[in-house]
This record gives C-alpha cells, structure tokens and sequence, in this order.
C-alpha cells in the first residue's frame, strides 16, 4: 500500500516482479508477498549465461534432469525439515540409512553433502537457479511460437511458410506458391 504518489512506480514495479517470481518459484501459492520473495528474487535478476556457468561449475557437467524424480523429492522433502535426517525419513516413510543412502549418492554424483550447511545452500541455489532457467526457456519458446503465429497470420493466403527451419536454428523461411 502506497500513501504518496511518488511511491506508485516502485509498488507497480515490486507487484510486478512479485508475480513473475511467484510463477518461478512459488506455483503453490496464489498471493505471493514482494518482501518474502527471498532468494528467488535475485535469482530472477541474474543474466541466464552466467546461470548456466553457475549449475555447469556446481554439477560437473550434470544437469537437473541426470537427477531422478525420487532424489530430487528426497532433496526437497530434507530441505523442508531443515537438514533433519530423522525427521525427513520419517515422513518419507523410509528407513534412516535409506535416506542417508540416497544423500550419498547424491554426493558422489555433485560433491556435495547436503547434510554439510554450506554445501546444501549451493545445492538449494541449483535448483532454483535450474529452476528459473527452466522458466525462462519455456518462455522464449513461447515468445518464439507467438511471433511465428503472428507472422503467418500477417502473409497472404497465397503464401505458404514453412516454420520448421526456424526451430533447426534458422531463420524463418517464407517460400511464395508457384503457379
């Protein structure tokens, strides 16, 4: 809530980045406050070329889909009990030494041991920074798909376009019918 004029911009700007944030890394949440956006809010201002240095340094090469689904919801579910190895196999519903199992695993493949603090505050960073690069490439696809649509609905019906050179890393090619 603004009480002067002058304080219009900032809260359009905040509201803003608030809802873009909130679509990256709050998609549970339907309101989502500027002031506990946290971590995530810098990560949305980071350049993509040096995210991708960041998660190409930190995995060795790996990326987020070398991870399956059970260690990633294990990492998760970890995090969530702040590094609590009892309490996360608990509501895992398995064995201790599975989960610490898992957890090494994990540091074989990355380096890192999550039960270390400073090691799982670069892992949880990985996977918000994989996270937002996700995002953001699913966002110029569909930036790429709207504009292609646009220009096809731009050509006379006499013209034939064929798009599919354009995702081969090409430019659009646009072939008049012949006669």
């Amino acid at each position: 809530i603004v009480s002067d004029l002058k304080d219009v911009s900032r809260s359009y700007k905040e509201a803003k980045m608030a809802l873009e944030v909130g679509k990256i890394f709050e998609t549970e949440k339907y309101i989502v406050n500027y002031e506990k956006l946290g971590i995530g809010r810098l990560i949305y201002q980071l350049p993509l070329p040096l995210c991708r240095m960041f998660i190409k340094e930190v995995l060795h090469g790996l990326t987020m889909d070398d991870f399956d689904d059970e260690t990633l919801a294990t990492v998760n579910k970890f995090f969530e009990n702040n590094l609590n190895v009892s309490e996360t196999s608990r509501q895992l519903y398995i064995h201790r030494n599975t989960l610490v199992y898992r957890l090494d695993k994990l540091q074989k493949m990355t380096g890192l041991d999550l039960r270390n603090f400073d090691d799982a505050i670069i892992f949880k960073i990985t996977l918000m920074v994989s996270k937002y690069m996700m995002y953001m490439d699913k966002m110029a696809y569909y930036r790429v798909a709207s504009l292609i649509f646009r220009q096809n609905q731009d050509f006379d019906k006499k013209d034939r376009c064929s798009t599919d050179l354009f995702f081969a890393g090409k430019e659009t090619a646009c072939f008049p019918r012949r006669k």
